[in-house]
Formats: structure tokens, sequence, C-alpha cells
């Protein structure tokens, strides 16, 4: 629940970005005042003799409505602004623009492979980064789609044209034999295809 609770400050469009004050998320103390003031509610109408169940439901009605109007408030206050930032951003950009804004890093790095491999080829992609979970995961997932018809996603190829070292210390090192390596992106990351299929 608190991990659910703090992906909301995250910066994501699909989210209302919510600060921490002293470590804790501004939701917490939302949520906090009005779960401690539904129970005094409760605790006075019980001190004045009355059936607190009746009470107590309109009370989690009302509450209830707060909670969804100051979410709701804060979500459409930071989609406005959200969406100001991006056609701000964008204004003027085509999907190629925008996808160099947007992923900096692995579309520029699609480009390069593009450049040196052409055509349908078969890929196994290798890098320090864990592909199966976290940023790993995604980065993966980023060039699957902007590298097509490069196909990465078949990580179990047993002869695969071309090898993807991404994010790789030392990547001519770990090299099989019989790949040519084309000039790296950078320190780390380069392409290289099979020596016969060049």
């Amino acid at each position: 629940m608190v991990r659910f609770i703090d992906t909301f400050y995250m910066m994501s469009p699909n989210y209302c970005q919510y600060t921490q004050i002293k470590g804790i998320n501004i939701l917490g103390y939302v949520y906090g005042v009005v779960i401690i003031f539904s129970f005094l509610c409760v605790l006075w109408k019980i001190r004045k003799g009355r059936s607190p169940w009746k009470q107590g439901v309109r009370i989690l009605y009302i509450t209830t409505f707060v909670m969804v109007f100051v979410i709701a408030f804060f979500q459409i206050k930071f989609q406005i602004r959200q969406f100001a930032y991006e056609y701000k951003y964008f204004k003027g950009s085509d999907t190629t623009g925008k996808y160099e804004k947007i992923y900096k890093e692995t579309f520029g790095f699609a480009k390069y492979c593009h450049s040196n491999v052409s055509g349908k080829k078969r890929a196994v992609m290798n890098s320090d980064l864990n592909l199966e979970k976290g940023e790993g995961f995604f980065r993966k997932t980023e060039l699957s789609y902007f590298l097509y018809p490069i196909t990465i996603l078949g990580q179990y190829y047993d002869a695969p044209d071309v090898i993807i070292m991404y994010k790789k210390q030392n990547p001519l090192r770990s090299l099989p034999s019989g790949f040519l390596a084309f000039p790296p992106y950078d320190c780390d990351s380069l392409i290289a295809a099979r020596e016969e299929r060049l």
C-alpha cells in the first residue's frame, strides 16, 4: 500500500504529482486527517447518546466524497500542468522529434544500430543491466520497438546475426569470435555482426 501511494508523486501524466513533507507523502497527511476527523465525529455522537451507526455511515459518505474530490482536484491540476509543459516542449515536433526528446538514449542507440546494420536480423542483447526487470527491462522494451526489423526479443537464438552490447563494460572483450564490431556508440555500447553476413 505504501509503495502504491508513493507512486502518486512521481512524474507521470497519469498520476497527480504529490510532494513530500518531512519524507512522508502528502496523501498520508490527508488520509490521516480524514480518518482522525471521522473517528472524532463518531466518538462525539456516542458521547451525546445517539446511535453512531447512521451518523457513521453519513460521515463515511461525506469523507469519501471529500477524499475523492481532493485527489481528483490535484490530479486534474497536475494533468493540466503536464499538458501545458508537453505542448510547449513538443510544439512543432514530428514523431521522430518527439522520440528523440523522450527516449534520447535508446532512440539514439537504435539510430546508431540502423546506420550500421540494415534489414531483418536476429539479435542477442548483452548488458550489465538486468533485462528481466527494472530499468534494464524498460530499456530492452524501448530498444525492441526502435530497432525493428532487428529482433532482440528472441534472447535465446542459437545463431544470431547480430550481437548488441548495451551498457556493457568492456563490450569488445565480451564479443564471441566470428563477430565484427562496428565503431562503438559510446564506451559501453556497440553493435557487432557476423563476419560472413556483412
